[in-house]
């Protein structure tokens, strides 16, 4: 008999039972189960058992997902989890049904119920992880003082001892009656003893259920569980997390769920073991997702504190009742009348956008017209040139002239030219002199004008009557810069002249090819960039990616540049767009196609194959799309040499093919050492086959056989295979030099060498190919060394190769080495080339098969072991082989790819919402964030350049002067947080600190300076050239300190006495000093004792020039910006700010330009360290704030602890220095904590405007 139960009574056959199941029950069941009205099916939900794919696919079914995916005001704090507290408010005849209609369902024939469970062991582990691990917002806070609450979760142990102590929770204190229904045991939730269920399946096997609906919808069905909106764990179950004493409670607290649902007691296996690095990345996005959490319950609960005012307001407010009732009739006048008004809108806006479409077609038409009118125009140049010659002549002529008086004379009006050109030009005599007002001038007859000079001279599109054209002025401006700097209207521009020049005035309407129907709004959507579509490496492994992660999201395929490949792109299952000209060359064009891009697709995560393939990331990382870059290139050998730079800041991950590669980046750019890159080999790619017929295929191999091994090939013949485009790279020259080596040794004679690739041709290639004939002529090897042209038959290559010789110089994962791993055929290569050194060394297999780098004696010899044994050749090439089968998974490394996704994807999701907070802040200084290199970006562009430093490491800057965000983060203890510290701190409410310093400018109260306070200056000079400027900025300023000058030279001594003479400037001193230390030298050895004992307050600047870094001109700014900051000049008494602060503030040590630039220890962390102990300073912070550059104002105070180290002239290091890593750059860096130590604080200054 099928009942169901309803409020607290049971409904059987329409007799009620009471006292059968709680309310709180039947709420849930009422907003849990879903109905299908045109199909008659009946789902009763269980949480944690597939409920949030179920709904989706009944949300998809009755087609509402659109519905839900608008900006409803859901808790839930994931976009796949808002379907449980929206879906009732957009589909109320699919859940949240009344009580009576659930009473009719289960009494109605002809409904098809159904439920799905799960493994009781899985579905609580999940429940867990989900709502205790993660932090869930709605249902965190009443676990919050429990000890399971408060585990750490850093390994296998943490997750199973925290998931054991909320299990013993669980029968401690809620079972029987479970406060939560996620674990809340399914029969209770889904009472199979008053409800007749047609099937209740199991989650883990799902077929029979899948059969029966898809008999009721027929076509058209979608599976439930193919979809991607499952609400999944990012610690995926393993019996590993299941301890002896977790599966006892299991067993007692859901052993009617084993019972009734036929599930086996023993704990079951999952679906593989979590590796530790698959762990450590999700342990990563578990904090994150525990951090938004965390902010999302601080949200909650500021809105349950503005609801209780509410209420409170609404108590106070009864009284008011009668008079708002008629304010509320007015007021749902005027918003009935504004969403009438707003409907109003929509529409029109429907329309406006509809016609916006006809007239870009239509603007495409008149282009491709006035292009082809343009062609013929050319193409009769000369024509037109020598009629428009002979028409001058005969309007010169007497004759001529005699008609046009005579005309004149008559008052006719119309040229006899007139209907000629008026049929075939369109031509318009008043509109040609108002569009060409030289004409009326020059005193001809516009006809005659336009037939001689006219058209000659382009004026024919004057003439056309203006048609309606798309233009984007923004666009415009940007791609033009001369017409911007003019000033002129950017369209009248346009229409006048750039049309004609062949100017843009819009960007052409994104075509879409390939897959386009396949777009599923309810997957996911990734965008996988390739910079080419040519049948190499990185294209290659472009397409396999796409293929595989098209099983299971809408993939977009943007390719950059066109090739061989773009059929087998279009059916990839993609949807393809490109080869877009101009993308790499112009980021105007390339931002305008990534908007037109995110306007048509959400876009969840952007994939960038090979740092090639790096145009794109700024315009996408603007936008908050998650982004990954796939990276094969060498970091030392990638020009120009910012595109590395310009890939590593812009991505959101990096993924390093091999250590190698890795290894290559992090020497160039530091920064890695601390960011986000992961190491992995790519899974093997398939090659797409040429199209050819059966016999072309036949003919190819037969090429192939004939090449490798030709008749009459004598016995035991052992070929060695080297395969790629004929380039340096490649190290083809090193391939024939092993050669040589191999066939003129003992048993090498019956080894032939054979070289597959392109680009071998020595007839015109000068650069490389040339020297390759010269070389295997000169060394006798036109018998053993020969080469074929790229081919087809790639298989048919390797069943004809014995062994493969992998001789490039720098070549990361080669696409043919992992083929030929495949093909159990055993590989020889250079260590510190590749990454197939690696593997190999990571098989055992190094002895065998990697030879030091470039050694290609020792490679030779590797070559003859092999040869010269068929028996090591077998071995070797199934040990390899065997290995490589899982090495270069290619579903290993796509699933990889999705986990790494993942965490990207939470991780850009914090920094678009740390970037709201930012940009709305007042404190952000546009001035300080703009230095040299960045005059004209705009204070957008500006704050998304600060955001992104932070995220990705990589040129840090401060927001504003005073606050240094690093120490921020640190002091707070929040510095493994990936939160961005100026939203942190905003958030926060500014807190006071030592992130947080004074700041001195020109506007800065002067305070007074006793007479008795003694003040010196010492100045290093080193170039005296730059002494006069000095001098000329110190005497801005009413402060006149005594003055130390310390020269390299005598002859710098005699110039700067000599300039000082001039400049009417007395010295204290002036001294020749060694040229050691640098600036710090003399005034620490040189003058300190002096400095220290006889004076209080202290300058240090020196004439600083920056000759190690090629362009001048930076030394120059940043010697300005030194100066402006600490003596001032044209922008203010700068020395006199300082000096009268520091006598005002007696805790102020010491005061030095604030720096835009977030500068840290770099290599000088370990001389630092050397120093803080003879200091005895405290443990060196990770972040710090001092004086970029070595000049500032100190108290002697500060100074003397650094004297009282003594340091001889012999101590300091010689010149040249090194960059980095010197005990005089550590002394710069410590400089601030010597102050503090001594109980001091110091300040920095900041000169608007002013940057180096």
């Amino acid at each position: 008999m099928v009942c169901c139960y309803i409020k607290n009574y049971v409904i059987k056959g329409g007799c009620v039972m009471f006292g059968v199941i709680s309310k709180g029950q039947v709420e849930l069941m009422r907003y849990s189960s879903c109905y299908s009205e045109k199909y008659k099916i009946f789902y009763v939900c269980t949480p944690k058992a597939g409920s949030t794919s179920l709904k989706w696919w009944f949300a998809k079914l009755e087609g509402y997902v659109p519905a839900i995916n608008k900006d409803l005001k859901s808790l839930e704090s994931t976009p796949e989890l808002t379907i449980h507290d929206t879906f009732h408010l957009v589909a109320p005849s699919v859940t949240g049904l009344p009580e009576s209609r659930l009473g009719e369902l289960v009494n109605t024939d002809g409904v098809f119920c159904f439920a799905v469970v799960r493994n009781p062991y899985e579905r609580i582990f999940s429940a867990w992880q989900a709502n205790i691990l993660l932090r869930e917002p709605l249902q965190i806070e009443r676990y919050v003082k429990h000890e399971f609450y408060s585990h750490k979760i850093a390994s296998t142990v943490d997750i199973a001892n925290a998931f054991e102590s909320f299990l013993e929770y669980l029968l401690a204190v809620e079972a029987p009656s479970f406060s939560d229904s996620d674990w809340t045991p399914q029969v209770a939730l889904l009472r199979p003893d008053l409800i007749k269920y047609d099937i209740v399946s199991q989650l883990e096997d799902t077929l029979r259920l899948e059969a029966e609906l898809e008999g009721i919808i027929g076509d058209g069905f979608v599976a439930p569980f193919v979809t991607n909106r499952a609400n999944q764990s990012l610690i995926p179950y393993s019996e590993s997390f299941i301890t002896p004493r977790s599966a006892e409670l299991i067993k007692l607290l859901y052993a009617e769920d084993f019972a009734a649902f036929n599930y086996p007691l023993d704990v079951p296996e999952g679906k593989a073991e979590l590796s530790q690095d698959a762990l450590d990345v999700a342990l990563k996005g578990i904090s994150m997702i525990k951090g938004r959490h965390a902010r999302i319950s601080d949200f909650l609960l500021q809105i349950k504190d503005a609801q209780a005012v509410q209420s409170r307001l609404s108590e106070l407010s009864d009284g008011l009742e009668g008079r708002l009732k008629g304010l509320e009739v007015k007021v749902s006048t005027v918003l009935n009348e504004r969403e009438k008004l707003k409907r109003e809108l929509v529409k029109q806006r429907d329309e406006n956008l509809a016609l916006r479409q006809q007239n870009r077609l239509l603007n495409e038409r008149s282009l491709e017209a006035h292009h082809q009118f343009e062609v013929l125009l050319n193409s009769k140049h000369q024509l037109t040139i020598v009629l428009a010659e002979c028409l001058k002549i005969i309007f010169s002529s007497r004759p001529w002239k005699a008609m046009r008086a005579a005309r004149k004379l008559l008052g006719a009006v119309e040229h006899p030219f007139a209907r000629v050109l008026s049929k075939h030009f369109s031509f318009e005599y008043n509109k040609y002199l108002h569009a060409n007002s030289d004409v009326a001038a020059i005193g001809v007859s516009p006809e005659e004008h336009f037939l001689v000079n006219g058209a000659i001279e382009g004026r024919l599109l004057s003439i056309e009557i203006e048609d309606e054209v798309i233009f984007d002025a923004d666009l415009y401006l940007s791609l033009y810069p001369d017409v911007k700097s003019s000033g002129v209207d950017p369209e009248k521009h346009y229409r006048s002249t750039g049309r004609r020049e062949g100017r843009m005035g819009a960007m052409p309407t994104l075509e879409v090819r390939g897959a386009t129907e396949s777009i599923d709004p309810l997957r996911k959507t990734f965008l996988v960039v390739s910079h080419e579509a040519s049948r190499t490496g990185a294209p290659i492994l472009s397409l396999n990616i796409i293929i595989n992660l098209s099983k299971k999201y809408n993939v977009i395929a943007l390719l950059l540049g066109g090739g061989d490949l773009e059929d087998a792109f279009l059916a990839s299952g993609a949807a393809v767009i490109g080869p877009i000209a101009g993308i790499k060359s112009n980021s105007v064009i390339t931002k305008a196609v990534v908007k037109q891009i995110l306007e048509r697709f959400n876009i969840d995560c952007a994939i960038a194959n090979s740092i090639e393939a790096r145009y794109v990331l700024p315009a996408l990382a603007e936008r908050f799309v998650p982004c990954i870059s796939l990276v094969h290139e060498f970091a030392a050998n990638t020009r120009p040499r910012n595109a590395f730079r310009e890939a590593l800041f812009w991505s959101g991950e990096l993924i390093f093919s091999t250590d190698i590669t890795l290894k290559s980046a992090q020497a160039e750019y530091a920064e890695l050492n601390k960011g986000h890159s992961h190491i992995l080999p790519q899974g093997r790619c398939l090659l797409p086959p040429e199209n050819l017929s059966s016999s072309e295929i036949e003919r190819e191999q037969q090429r192939i056989v004939n090449a490798m091994r030709p008749n009459g090939s004598a016995e035991g013949l052992v070929v060695i295979l080297g395969a790629g485009y004929v380039q340096l790279r490649k190290g083809v020259d090193l391939f024939i030099e092993c050669a040589a080596r191999v066939v003129n040794a003992p048993g090498g004679e019956n080894c032939r060498f054979v070289w597959v690739g392109q680009g071998y041709n020595p007839d015109h290639d000068i650069g490389y190919s040339v020297y390759l004939a010269d070389q295997i002529a000169r060394a006798n090897l036109e018998k053993n060394v020969f080469f074929i042209s790229e081919t087809s038959a790639i298989d048919t290559v390797y069943e004809n190769s014995d062994i493969f010789l992998l001789t490039s110089r720098l070549d990361p994962l080669p696409n043919v080495a992992i083929d030929a791993l495949s093909h159990g055929i055993p590989i020889v290569c250079f260590d510190k080339t590749t990454g197939i050194a690696d593997f190999l060394s990571s098989c055992g297999l190094a002895a065998e098969c990697v030879a030091p780098y470039l050694d290609t004696v020792s490679m030779a010899e590797k070559v003859l072991s092999l040869a010269n044994s068929q028996k090591l050749r077998a071995d070797v090439g199934r040990q390899s082989g065997s290995k490589s089968q899982d090495y270069f998974d290619m579903n290993k490394y796509i699933e990889s790819l999705e986990r790494i996704a993942h965490v990207v994807e939470a991780r850009t999701k914090q920094e678009h919402a740390d970037f709201l907070i930012v940009k709305d802040s007042d404190l952000t200084d546009f001035e300080f964030l703009r230095d040299s290199h960045r005059v004209n970006f705009s204070n957008i562009d500006l704050l998304y350049m600060y955001m992104r430093s932070w995220v990705r490491g990589i040129g840090r800057k401060k927001p504003f002067p005073g606050f240094h965000p690093g120490i921020y983060l640190e002091q707070n203890n929040i510095d493994h947080l990936e939160i961005d510290a100026y939203a942190h701190f905003l958030q926060a409410g500014k807190p006071q600190g030592s992130w947080l310093r004074p700041v001195l400018t020109p506007k800065t109260i002067v305070g007074e300076v006793l007479d008795d306070t003694k003040i010196a200056l010492h100045i290093h000079v080193y170039y005296p050239d730059l002494l006069p400027e000095i001098l000329q900025r110190l005497k801005a300023n009413k402060v006149r300190p005594d003055l130390f000058i310390s020269a390299p030279s005598l002859e710098a001594k005699l110039e700067i006495l000599a300039l000082l003479k001039a400049s009417n400037v007395e010295a204290v001193c002036v001294e020749v000093v060694p040229n050691r230390g640098r600036d710090i030298g003399p005034l620490l050895t040189a003058f300190g004792s002096e400095l220290v004992q006889n004076y209080q307050i202290v300058g240090h600047i020196h004439t600083k020039k920056t000759v190690d870094v090629k362009d001048l001109e930076v030394g120059r700014k940043w010697f300005n910006f030194l100066l402006d900051n600490l003596l001032g000049g044209a922008v203010g008494n700068m020395a006199d700010v300082i000096v009268g602060q520091m006598s005002l503030n007696p805790k102020i040590g010491l005061i030095f330009p604030d720096d835009s630039n977030v500068v840290g220890w770099d290599a000088n962390e370990k001389p630092a360290q050397e120093l803080a102990l003879r200091l005895s300073l405290d443990p060196l912070p990770k972040n710090i704030n001092f004086p970029v550059g070595t000049m500032f104002w100190a108290r002697s105070e500060v100074l003397a602890p650094l004297v009282k180290l003594c340091f001889k002239w012999e101590e300091y290091p010689t010149e040249p220095l090194p960059y980095d890593g010197s005990l005089l750059h550590a002394l710069e860096r410590i400089i601030p904590l010597v102050c503090e130590n001594e109980g001091f604080e110091y300040a920095v200054t900041n000169v608007s405007g002013s940057t180096r």
